[in-house]
């Protein structure tokens, strides 16, 4: 029996939902005779959909059971956080300020988003609720809680030079 094509395993999910939901059956049959109901732990190949929205196949892959958005969930990833910053052309203390953007480009919400920050260095005032420090060389982003699908989750600072904001870790949850 021939294994599952990539399209065949990406698209399994989906075609789960779409058979229970449509056709009250809860089993899948795909090229090479393989079958597939909802529950069984099969091979996930993630596909990931990076900022330019191009596919490219990880060839790592995990035996997971197949149970809601778990493909979603597994498909978020480091690049699904977006930060980006820029000057904002204004002065504090003598200090160049920089607005910085945090967004879920993820499909599913995402909390405790963690970003490298090196001790969160200011002249300005920085809301701890909208970013923290945890140690020496993370900060916490929306005290750890939910930044929605697509949200974007902004702050300014103000320092002798841009800081690096990059992220470091995250934990999505589809509904």
């Amino acid at each position: 029996m021939a294994k599952p094509s990539a399209l065949d395993l990406l698209l399994l999910p989906f075609l789960l939902i779409g058979i229970s939901t449509f056709h009250g059956s809860s089993t899948a049959i795909f090229s090479g005779g393989y079958r597939y109901s909802i529950g069984d732990h099969v091979p996930i190949y993630v596909n990931k959909v990076g900022p330019t929205k191009n596919l490219s196949l990880i060839v790592d892959h995990t035996e997971k059971p197949l149970t809601g958005l778990l493909a979603a969930e597994a498909a978020c990833g480091p690049s699904d956080i977006a930060v980006s910053q820029s000057r904002t052309g204004r002065l504090v203390q003598s200090q160049a300020e920089y607005a910085v953007s945090v967004t879920n480009q993820c499909v599913c919400s995402q909390s405790n988003v963690v970003l490298h920050c090196d001790r969160l260095n200011s002249v300005e005032a920085v809301d701890p609720k909208i970013i923290r420090p945890l140690d020496g060389q993370n900060c916490i982003v929306n005290d750890g809680g939910v930044i929605a699908p697509r949200a974007t989750v902004s702050f300014n600072y103000a320092w002798k030079s841009p800081a690096d904001y990059s992220f470091v870790n995250s934990q999505p949850t589809c509904d």
